[in-house]
């Protein structure tokens, strides 16, 4: 019965919102349901929770005593248990085929002490593991086994308390740090809501765990494939060939946590590409990267794109008009059987893709002018000279002409924002006159094809065509304006 009537009080203490300051009597009680072994532990944890809600300045070396007293720990530890950050994470637990999410609370320690009110050998681990030592204590203590380890560990690595909130952890740990498989993954992954579940699936140990909780950034792969490649005998098959290869570049090993396969990180076209509109496939190819982009966000990232593409560099244009200078992107241009990096707005301000340039000093541009109302722009950067063809098929406007003014066709791999800072900004000096429509043209990389596209986004009335290769002629595919109708 005593112990009843200290359950009963401590639990309506803490659940008042009524007390601004404990009372003596109140701290009798809190002493006592502490120092006695025979209170659960779920008691214990909300007691030390009440002394750090209404510990102050003033009052930290009487709250302390109370504490090293009441639970053997020497003054400098119960001082830190009361004032030092503390932070909480959630795992699932199975008790007769019914999943409970329970709570565990962590302090880190300025030395190497593990003290909890549960006596597991796991803690000893774990403080191997982080290199540091720790108090924690449980809102529940009705668990066995050892699957809270990954909590444990993400309360201790995590630098925010409401990325904490995000997650439900369900692993073990080893000395090492790696994250190993527990019992009843799907049992328990059903019932964690709208939480993300990590587990040894999504993360291989606590490297990955920290990047997960302490980077403001996510990167993610994207492969857009629109053509066979040289090594599959499909479209879709070249699109998870390029994924993979893309996924070479970096470890992607935060994507697992948003829980999405490899068919979400691509897209393919059906068959050969159409000699007709394309804005429903750019639309499509958009708006699965805006999925990915939606998950990271929600997890309080900035979602950085890894992006490649294997087909038309006109395609390549669209998807970075629809994308546009906003978020962090990496885009991969193949060179000799493997894709390297030369467009890395990954850390630096995507913005300088609009930085206008007065000098060139990469490319080459002249205007003709005739009629000064429509204008063809041809950005001539690779092998086939599009320029005559070109010609024959818009015989009416203006013509602007782009080029390489070294290694046209042949350019280095390498950093090529330049390029693309130089071909946006021959296209801004065009605007200088009364043009009321642009027709777009394209034989260049495709690298520079997206990052120009990035840059010129929406706003621009133009019809965008491909190259027909029966009959060399054109056909447009689409406007980039009435992209951003649909």
């Amino acid at each position: 019965m005593k112990n009843d009537n200290i359950i009963n009080y401590i639990e309506a203490l803490f659940s008042s919102r009524s007390i601004s300051f404990l009372t003596r009597d109140n701290l009798r009680k809190i002493e006592e349901s502490l120092k006695e072994s025979s209170y659960p532990c779920n008691i214990k944890t909300k007691s030390i929770l009440l002394l750090r809600k209404f510990v102050q300045e003033d009052n930290l070396n009487d709250y302390a005593l109370l504490l090293s007293k009441s639970i053997n720990v020497d003054m400098e530890t119960a001082r830190q248990i009361l004032n030092q950050p503390i932070k909480n994470a959630s795992f699932p637990v199975v008790l007769e085929n019914r999943v409970f999410i329970r709570r565990v609370y962590t302090i880190k320690l300025g030395k190497k002490t593990v003290f909890s009110f549960a006596n597991s050998g796991e803690f000893s681990t774990i403080s191997t593991a982080i290199d540091s030592g720790f108090f924690a204590m449980f809102d529940g203590y009705d668990f066995k086994g050892s699957s809270f380890m990954l909590a444990v560990c993400a309360a201790l690595i995590a630098s925010n308390q409401s990325v904490l909130d995000k997650f439900i952890f369900s692993g073990v740990i080893d000395i090492k740090g790696n994250i190993l498989e527990v019992e009843q993954l799907d049992t328990k992954k059903a019932y964690t809501n709208e939480k993300v579940f990590i587990s040894y699936k999504e993360i291989r140990n606590l490297f990955e765990l920290d990047k997960l909780l302490n980077s403001d950034r996510m990167d993610f792969p994207f492969f857009v494939a629109l053509k066979k490649s040289k090594k599959s005998d499909s479209v879709r098959g070249s699109s998870f060939d390029g994924l993979t290869d893309i996924k070479k570049q970096n470890s992607f090993a935060q994507i697992k946590a948003l829980g999405m396969k490899d068919e979400d990180f691509v897209y393919h076209a059906k068959d050969m590409l159409p000699d007709s509109d394309w804005s429903d496939m750019l639309l499509t190819a958009y708006k699965r990267i805006i999925k990915i982009k939606s998950k990271i966000n929600k997890l309080g990232k900035i979602p950085v794109l890894h992006l490649a593409i294997l087909g038309p560099a006109t395609f390549a244009f669209g998807l970075g008009a629809l994308l546009g200078a906003k978020d962090p992107f990496i885009f991969y241009q193949y060179f000799s059987g493997e894709y390297k990096s030369v467009l890395d707005f990954s850390e630096k301000n995507i913005r300088l893709l609009k930085q206008v340039e007065d000098k060139f000093e990469r490319v080459v541009c002249r205007t003709e002018i005739k009629n000064k109302k429509e204008l063809a722009m041809v950005y001539y950067l690779a092998s086939h000279n599009p320029s005559g063809d070109v010609r024959s098929f818009l015989k009416e406007p203006d013509f602007f002409v782009c080029t390489a003014k070294n290694n046209q066709g042949f350019l280095d791999s390498g950093d090529w924002s330049d390029y693309v800072k130089e071909m946006y900004s021959a296209y801004n000096k065009t605007k200088d006159g009364s043009y009321i429509k642009r027709h777009f043209f394209f034989s260049c990389p495709l690298a520079l094809a997206f990052g120009l596209g990035a840059a010129i986004e929406l706003f621009e009335n133009g019809d965008v065509y491909n190259l027909v290769m029966q009959g060399n002629s054109y056909v447009r595919v689409f406007n980039l304006k009435s992209l951003n109708k649909i």
